[in-house]
């Protein structure tokens, strides 16, 4: 109990508890947190209102008798499949809701107090990234106000953005100083129109694009991804327009600052291109390797390399590779789920051998960027182990991109984005694979260097999935990884395409879930050094990120076949049935630029 405030503890309890509205996950794990910080024994946070929640609910009710009748239709719903309808009703008819303790009664009280306008316009115009606790304050002042943005959560999903947009087109200025991070989420959550209707016309949004592209004339160049993101969004709002908001400078985003210069008046000299030098100026194919592309034998991870060959002949509508015709009988079983694992980045993104890396750090170094810790090695050295912990607990396993390889397919961002995705769907196919799991592994950056921990999204809004597998596979990884463990891992429901194609190919029939993890943020110093310290040895979280998925698994009814001591991916006996050219899988090794080309010769399957 020691740091504990126990009345604000049984006040939060109290309002989760009687709430309306369906509990999100962030919500029952709040519950459980601060039940477990009551003594309540709910078992540990993990976002899942199970048999020892239910108790460890019913043991508060039994010590506020008084609160039981308020119980919300979720909750009661929860405990009655835990055995609790009729200890609750007992309660609940003991105690009529008029009797109510008056300390807690304050929590239901609370969406009766006034707004204050002065604060909310401090905290929308804020030039610095928002809070959980601000983001609530919003939400509160706007129900206030008579915009209806739902419960006051702190999450900022697509109604609270919608009122925030609501309240600027009353109040135009405060958009002047809003935070770029504040922008992308009201963007990302369906408000672009809306703000850019606002925005487009304000000179202060001019002046920061100007002052921006002024200190930033290398653009063509630059690897600083988080100030790219903060350009691209800042044009979109001024109303030039710029592609999308990847980090990523392209064509779109060299035309949106050209047509700022034109509307502005401005004359800055960019560096257009690249300078001619020896090797490539952002480093990715210092060692990623090109793609294999072997037709013999499997992947390793129980993928028949002939099956991966023509799942992507079928993507890239290309010819199938002569001798991937058909797949050796026995090399796969249509019976195990198949979890496809997407390293992100990697590829050509402009069609000129000039890869991207994703985010890179300033803080620590790589072992093999020259510039810095890399997104791309950070993911990488995660598949061999991640895939491996997958194969021994019956999963079949295969990458969108090898580790240690480039994307196979050129084109901009939203093309290979499209295709991660399709050729999951694809192989499934090829499979007969009626159960599938999509598993996008990124590191985050962002502009505030304080931002830190690791965050799964998925495909929805407002913390809610659209695909209930996806919610629950969420949860499970949520739950089992931790960059250090002392960080929580949150759960982000956004518009993100390679997730939204996903689900949107996915068929009727088995289970799809499609979630991506950021594994830690590249841009905080001591994320950084923990992500360096990761790539050096990924197994333990590798395990974590496989031991989440298992549980989804065996919750959802997946049958997997787990390997026998003899057929190990690390058993010469397996390697050898299965003509395996990847040979036995070392999981402790991380790709480096002696290794990478073997690992493209010894035949990693995507």
């Amino acid at each position: 109990m020691a740091g504990v405030n126990k009345q604000q503890a049984e006040q939060a309890i109290a309002a989760t508890l009687a709430q309306k509205q369906p509990m999100t996950w962030q919500q029952v794990y709040d519950l459980q947190t601060n039940l477990r910080a009551l003594d309540y024994a709910p078992g540990r946070s993990d976002g899942d209102f199970g048999s020892l929640t239910s108790k460890a609910v019913m043991r508060f009710y039994n010590d506020h008798p008084d609160l039981a009748a308020s119980a919300g239709s979720q909750v009661r719903s929860y405990l009655s499949q835990n055995g609790h309808a009729t200890e609750l009703k007992a309660l609940a008819d003991q105690n009529p809701p008029q009797t109510r303790n008056d300390a807690l009664s304050k929590t239901f009280e609370q969406s009766a107090q006034p707004t204050n306008t002065n604060r909310l316009d401090s905290l929308i115009s804020n030039p610095d990234p928002l809070n959980k606790a601000q983001i609530k304050s919003i939400q509160g002042d706007l129900n206030a106000q008579g915009i209806p943005v739902g419960i006051d959560d702190g999450i900022l999903g697509p109604k609270t953005a919608s009122g925030i947009v609501q309240h600027l087109a009353k109040n135009p200025a405060l958009a002047d100083t809003m935070s770029t991070d504040l922008m992308r989420d009201l963007m990302r959550n369906g408000q672009s129109e809306a703000l850019v209707a606002i925005t487009k016309n304000s000179p202060a949004i001019q002046a920061r694009i100007g002052e921006m592209v002024k200190a930033n004339p290398d653009l063509a160049t630059t690897t600083d991804h988080v100030m790219v993101s903060d350009l691209q969004t800042l044009l979109i709002a001024g109303g030039h327009g710029a592609g999308g908001i990847d980090g990523v400078v392209g064509s779109q985003t060299i035309g949106a600052v050209d047509k700022y210069m034109a509307a502005s008046g401005e004359k800055i000299d960019l560096v257009r291109s690249e300078p001619k030098a020896a090797g490539p100026i952002r480093g990715a194919a210092d060692w990623l390797a090109p793609v294999s592309r072997p037709v013999l034998g499997d992947n390793g991870f129980g993928v028949a390399n002939a099956t991966i060959e023509r799942a992507w002949a079928n993507v890239s509508r290309t010819q199938v590779p002569h001798g991937a015709e058909f797949t050796p009988v026995g090399l796969q079983n249509p019976g195990r789920p198949l979890v496809v694992i997407d390293l992100g980045h990697g590829e050509d993104v402009r069609r000129n051998n000039k890869l991207d890396d994703g985010a890179i750090s300033a803080h620590v170094q790589g072992p093999h960027m020259r510039s810095g810790l890399s997104e791309t090695e950070v993911v990488d050295s995660l598949a061999k182990p991640l895939a491996a912990r997958l194969r021994e607990q019956g999963y079949d396993v295969a990458f969108t991109r090898n580790p240690g390889e480039q994307f196979r397919l050129e084109g901009d961002k939203g093309q290979t984005l499209h295709k991660r995705p399709e050729f999951a769907h694809t192989l499934a196919r090829e499979m007969g694979a009626s159960d599938v799991l999509f598993v996008s592994l990124h590191a985050n950056s962002a502009s505030n260097p304080s931002a830190n921990g690791s965050d799964v999204y998925i495909n929805g809004g407002n913390r809610v999935a659209t695909s209930p597998d996806s919610q629950a596979l969420a949860g499970k990884i949520a739950g089992s990884y931790h960059l250090t463990p002392n960080q929580n891992t949150g759960i982000h429901a956004a518009d993100l395409g390679v997730l939204r194609h996903f689900e949107k190919g996915a068929p009727a029939m088995g289970h799809h879930a499609a979630v991506l993890l950021e594994v830690g943020f590249l841009s905080n110093p001591n994320d950084a050094k923990n992500l360096a310290a990761m790539t050096q040895n990924p197994d333990h979280h590798a395990r974590q990120i496989a031991d989440g998925i298992a549980a989804f698994g065996a919750e959802a009814g997946l049958k997997p076949q787990p390997l026998m001591a003899n057929q190990s991916p690390n058993s010469a006996a397996f390697n050898m049935a299965h003509n395996n050219t990847l040979g036995t899988v070392d999981q402790g090794t991380t790709p480096t630029p002696e290794r990478a080309p073997q690992w493209a010769m010894q035949g990693i399957g995507l």
